[in-house]
């Protein structure tokens, strides 16, 4: 029954958790879908705020889709605001997630974009590795948007065609002229092909400038401008900056070609586009400078708003750091006193413990002294009837050695006897020492001995002994120790 309910309160949180992180999802698409409104709308500063709530949002829930579309945007309105290197970096954070993700049109979007930034910052070499990234995305199988548009085919286009342009600008015609080619069949797969065959066809012209084929470079620069001039729906600042560019080459082409007139109202051309350009670029200034002081007052405020909440969350953590202290200090003192209980249980069983080994030993102690004192009596009872006979041994040998009748080997024996009968008497004598060891009362006396005596009854003592096992005992004594010692 509890691992059930268990089970269920696991299940209701997961349930609930996925919820709430679906909810938050639905805000950042929101949001991004918003935000890509306002920025079409050239509501750049609105665009913007919104498109870094949606990373926030993404960041604090991991949603790595969310946050590569806010970031790509972003990008876009950085290089927008000529502000090339935090719209790389805004790029290069997509191209970081994307790769991850798969998404094979953010990759080689966000790679394009790098290219054409670099091409106009760096020396162009710099951009060719991002055109290649670009190119090996583009290729992919799925390359759709976020609407689920496929744009394969004019990723793979505008990206050959830059990197055609890429190698006119560092005289490399060969190489140009194959990312040319390859354009014009990315180009024939294009539905609306207006600005984009206009565009392949200015680059194509310059190409033909290059190989000094000025008089089809000629044809190319015109075929652009009827391209463009009859579109309608081309966006204006788009369509004139290429006219202007277009009738710039035009101008320098028919230059090459001496033909002045030419030349002269190409120019008077480039020059109507080049203003009409202007004001365009002028009003997007205007929209650019706004947007930045808009996005500055932006940040401002969220750099305000942070460092309050900064504050907020310092406040709060002080006192979630006095609340630890706290409840430190409370587990410290609630351990302190079980150990205490603990402690004064212990000691009070091991008090009773205490008083009961005391008691046995008290028991024992009595029970060893009795028994002590029984066998004190003992040995005294035993060694004084010992006494007794050993007296009348030694008694009775002294006796017989004063014989003068005895023959030596008779003496000699006696005199054994005599010695062990001695020695016997002074081991008895010393066990009836032993009370007066244990009182502390012996008291040690210098006896003088003759050793060559002393040595001769001890091997004698063992005559009897030495005959029955073959075996002979030789003393040797120097001559330079004392007879007595």
């Amino acid at each position: 029954m509890k691992t059930s309910l268990q089970f269920c309160f696991l299940f209701c949180s997961l349930l609930s958790y996925s919820q709430t992180e679906r909810a938050i999802i639905n805000k950042i698409d929101s949001l991004n879908s918003i935000a890509l409104d306002h920025y079409r709308d050239d509501d750049i500063a609105q665009s913007f705020n919104l498109f870094n709530q949606a990373i926030e949002l993404s960041d604090s829930i991991g949603d790595t889709y969310g946050n590569s579309e806010a970031n790509f945007t972003l990008g876009k309105i950085y290089d927008f605001m000529n502000e090339p290197k935090k719209a790389k970096e805004s790029f290069l954070k997509v191209i970081s997630i994307s790769e991850k993700m798969g998404d094979n049109y953010l990759m080689a979007s966000s790679n394009l974009y790098i290219g054409k930034i670099l091409m106009d910052i760096e020396p162009p070499i710099a951009a060719i590795p991002y055109f290649n990234e670009a190119l090996k995305y583009a290729q992919k199988d799925i390359v759709r948007d976020q609407f689920n548009n496929d744009r394969k085919e004019q990723l793979l286009f505008e990206t050959n065609l830059s990197l055609s342009q890429l190698y006119l600008d560092i005289d490399n015609t060969r190489q140009a002229h194959i990312f040319l080619s390859r354009a014009e069949v990315s180009l024939g797969n294009i539905i609306d092909q207006g600005y984009y065959a206009a565009k392949w066809k200015s680059v194509q012209g310059k190409y033909f400038v290059a190989k000094e084929l000025y008089s089809t470079a000629v044809i190319k620069f015109e075929e652009a401008t009827k391209l463009l001039e009859h579109r309608n729906s081309i966006d204006i600042k788009d369509k004139n900056a290429l006219l202007t560019q277009i009738y710039k080459e035009l101008s320098t082409t028919y230059i090459l070609l001496e033909k002045d007139s030419e030349a002269y109202s190409a120019l008077l051309m480039h020059n109507k586009f080049k203003d009409e350009f202007f004001n365009e670029e002028k009003n997007t200034q205007n929209l650019i400078m706004q947007s930045k002081f808009l996005i500055e007052n932006y940040k401002n405020a969220a750099r305000v708003a942070n460092n309050d909440r900064l504050r907020q969350v310092e406040a709060s953590n002080k006192i979630l750091n006095i609340n630890y202290i706290i409840s430190i200090i409370l587990i410290l003192l609630f351990v302190s006193l079980i150990t205490t209980y603990k402690s004064y249980s212990s000691k009070s069983k091991l008090s009773k413990i205490l008083k009961a080994k005391n008691e046995q030993l008290e028991l024992a102690k009595d029970s060893a002294e009795k028994s002590s004192k029984l066998k004190s009596n003992f040995i005294s009872n035993v060694t004084h009837e010992l006494r007794t006979p050993l007296y009348g041994v030694v008694g009775l040998t002294s006796l017989l050695l004063k014989n003068n009748d005895l023959s030596e080997k008779d003496s000699k024996f006696l005199k054994s006897l005599k010695y062990s009968g001695d020695y016997l008497l002074n081991l008895v004598n010393d066990i009836l020492q032993i009370g007066k060891i244990e009182s502390q009362k012996i008291e040690l006396k210098n006896v003088s001995v003759n050793i060559r005596v002393l040595l001769e009854n001890l091997v004698n003592s063992f005559d009897y002994r030495l005959e029955e096992t073959n075996n002979q005992i030789q003393i040797t004594v120097d001559k330079n120790i004392p007879e007595f010692i």
